[in-house]
């Protein structure tokens, strides 16, 4: 919590309460984002009726939210991560995609318990606009398995440093499943949609 000595009226009281959120909409962010934890808070049960509606206005000023979201992202709530991810996924900005290489490629096993996993996999490799890799899952065998990094940094050299998309995925995809996998001891799952 805040180091606030009063909970200022944009701030929800309970879960069932709209008027702070309609107070919130109609506040300017300079005002709200000192307060920007304690909204996020909120965001823990995107099944809470103010969950979605918070998310809605904090989405406008997101960039401006990184070290906040930054911050939950290394949290051991998986469920608030999913939820986070799942009301912030379609506005993920580009810069941040490597805030979630921890949760793409060495999940916890609380974070692979929630499906954090899955759904960071799926912006992960969003810009890439091919159903092969979208929900793409890398789970080693073993949680902080110590070759999970080289594995990232091999996957992410080969990917992201050619600006040009391989030509026959299936092929790459296989020959990431079964020369890496057994190089570097990992479990390669791959999940479609």
């Amino acid at each position: 919590m805040s180091m606030y000595f009063f909970r200022p009226p944009f701030i929800p009281k309970d879960k069932h309460d709209d008027l702070a959120v309609d107070i919130l909409a109609q506040t300017e962010a300079e005002i709200w984002l000192p307060f920007a934890h304690e909204l996020l808070e909120w965001l823990q049960d995107r099944n809470w009726p103010v969950a979605p509606l918070i998310a809605e206005v904090l989405k406008e000023e997101l960039p401006q939210l990184e070290k906040e979201i930054a911050h939950i992202l290394q949290t051991e709530d998986g469920h608030w991560k999913y939820d986070l991810l799942m009301l912030f996924g379609p506005d993920w900005p580009p810069s941040w995609r490597q805030m979630l290489a921890p949760l793409v490629f060495r999940p916890s096993r609380l974070d692979w318990e929630a499906e954090v996993d899955q759904i960071a996999s799926e912006i992960y490799f969003a810009p890439f606009d091919m159903e092969e890799v979208q929900g793409l899952s890398w789970r080693p065998m073993e949680e902080g398995h110590p070759l999970a990094e080289k594995l990232q940094e091999r996957f992410s050299a080969e990917l992201l440093a050619s600006q040009e998309e391989p030509k026959n995925w299936p092929k790459w995809r296989g020959r990431l499943q079964f020369e890496l996998a057994e190089e570097l001891g990992l479990d390669i799952l791959v999940h479609y949609h």
